[in-house]
């Protein structure tokens, strides 16, 4: 089976739409009690959301199976401290390994906490799990196509893909 989890109004009726095959419920992971446990929990640009991120590996260690993974997608720490086409970017220092990024756009404010890589491992450590794989989203050919301004990050990572098992 699988679930999806989705905050946004907006973004969970359109999920709806387009995998009506999938199961969504409209809430926060935070707010989520697991009946059940999985194999893989895939959070894509999430946990920069979430304030308390040792909780949030905590959370997901409980809901998956003995040696289940838990995959997450989490922005460059660098590429979102840089102004991109024309957004404005506020930039707010927590310490060392985080910061807020508030992106304004015309649609309105994106707020993000930017986390380092190490800070995601240590705390899935903390947690129980155990780091696999460590991945550097590249923006692709075609993601560059759709997006010209974006070919002046052709080599800069955008996001980081992890990958945990737990122990």
């Amino acid at each position: 089976m699988a679930l999806g989890l989705e905050p946004s109004r907006k973004n969970f009726v359109s999920a709806k739409k387009k995998s009506p095959k999938i199961k969504f419920l409209h809430q926060a992971w935070e707010n989520y009690k697991s009946p059940i446990f999985f194999d893989v929990i895939t959070a894509v640009m999430v946990f920069n959301h979430i304030s308390e991120v040792g909780q949030a590996f905590k959370k997901a260690y409980s809901a998956l199976k003995k040696q289940g993974e838990l995959i997450i997608v989490s922005p460059d720490f660098e590429y979102f401290k840089r102004s991109r086409h024309y957004y404005k970017i506020k930039i707010i220092p927590i310490d060392r390994n985080q910061y807020t990024a508030g992106t304004i756009r015309d649609s309105g404010l994106i707020a993000d906490i930017i986390r380092t890589q190490a800070l995601y491992i240590k705390s899935a450590g903390s947690a129980g799990f155990k780091i696999l794989e460590e991945v550097e989203i590249l923006p692709t050919g075609s993601f560059i196509k759709k997006s010209p301004w974006r070919a002046k990050f052709r080599e800069q990572p955008v996001a980081r893909l992890l990958r945990f098992i737990k122990k």
